[in-house]
């Protein structure tokens, strides 16, 4: 902030939040609200960014392994029926909860910015946005 910067970025991974399925974890490293509370206690704006797909440098794009646990060939950011119910899945747990944290709310997530370096690699289709 002393250089002047106001506004911080962060990914939620899901494969971090979600390790099994149905199984979520908010604690501990995995605490993304005491983040949010730090950053608005030092001034800071959040743009926060939970995926699905955070970089191709994080390890599954930050996909939960378990996605392909029982379907090695689920096509993952693609407009596929069982690859969007998961994300669903995953969007109706986190996003509740990052509602007291939106700016409008008074709380630091002044964007949220969903999916990442879309179309830069295959297989991206654009129905996938239609979501």
């Amino acid at each position: 902030k002393s250089a002047g910067f106001t506004t911080i970025q962060s990914y939620i991974p899901w494969n971090v939040h979600e390790p099994k399925e149905n199984i979520y974890n908010f604690e501990g490293i995995a605490d993304v609200f005491r983040y949010f509370e730090t950053a608005q206690y030092y001034g800071l704006n959040v743009i926060a960014r939970p995926g699905p797909f955070l970089a191709t440098e994080w390890d599954f794009g930050g996909f939960p392994a378990w996605l392909l646990r029982d379907r090695p060939t689920l096509d993952v950011r693609r407009n596929e029926t069982v690859f969007m119910n998961e994300v669903r899945k995953w969007y109706s747990k986190l996003l509740p909860k990052l509602v007291p944290y939106l700016y409008i709310n008074g709380g630091p997530i002044i964007a949220v910015q969903v999916e990442n370096e879309f179309g830069s690699n295959k297989p991206c289709d654009d129905a996938h946005f239609d979501y």
